[in-house]
């Protein structure tokens, strides 16, 4: 990983991983760069968004981040903490990459994404594409599978099932590529759990 991506890294450490999701910006990241290799993207736009892209969750009340995390809220609450970390998040993103003379042409992007990154519908270019999928790929990770496991409280064959849905779902993946890495990471979730 370049030198600035580590700086970026290294300068938002503290605003990561809030929701007990220890993990989840760094697997979020792996995703994005290796969708980035199999799709036509810019890396200087995905990998800083994909790194960036839930920082906005930072001083958010830790009870009500716990509950979102577990399904315990209701439609409203969850949106309005997600557009609320959408704007934060869009709004830190900004100020970090200023303070590390990131490239100011490739900034605005970076920022857009962070800033919609939960919003669905409109239009997307393959970096959006790209950073979206790979966030919903956690859910898939060995990391993600396991958390959503324990914070659910139900068995490993019943959170298999319900990925196993999600991923013909349409519009949950954005690309093609995402679902294929879907499809063997959730083989590689029963392999591990002899489901």
């Amino acid at each position: 990983m370049d030198n600035i991506f580590q700086q970026i890294k290294y300068e938002v450490a503290p605003m990561q991983d809030l929701r007990e999701d220890e993990g989840h910006a760094e697997t979020v990241t792996a995703f994005a760069i290796k969708l980035s290799k199999l799709i036509n993207c810019n890396e200087r736009i995905v990998i800083p968004a994909a790194i960036l892209h839930d920082i906005g969750y930072y001083k958010m009340d830790s009870t009500i981040l716990k509950d979102m995390m577990a399904g315990n809220l209701q439609e409203a609450q969850l949106m309005e903490i997600k557009e609320s970390h959408m704007k934060n998040g869009a709004i830190w993103a900004e100020k970090i990459l200023k303070k590390l003379k990131y490239d100011e042409k490739l900034i605005p992007a970076i920022v857009n994404i962070v800033k919609t990154h939960d919003v669905y519908g409109g239009e997307m270019t393959n970096e959006d594409k790209v950073v979206r999928d790979a966030d919903k790929l956690w859910r898939f990770s060995k990391r993600g599978f396991d958390l959503d496991v324990k914070r659910r409280g139900c068995a490993p064959s019943f959170w298999r099932d319900y990925l196993k849905k999600n991923i013909d779902k349409p519009g949950y993946f954005l690309t093609l590529e995402a679902k294929q890495i879907a499809i063997e990471e959730l083989k590689n979730r029963s392999e591990e759990n002899g489901i």
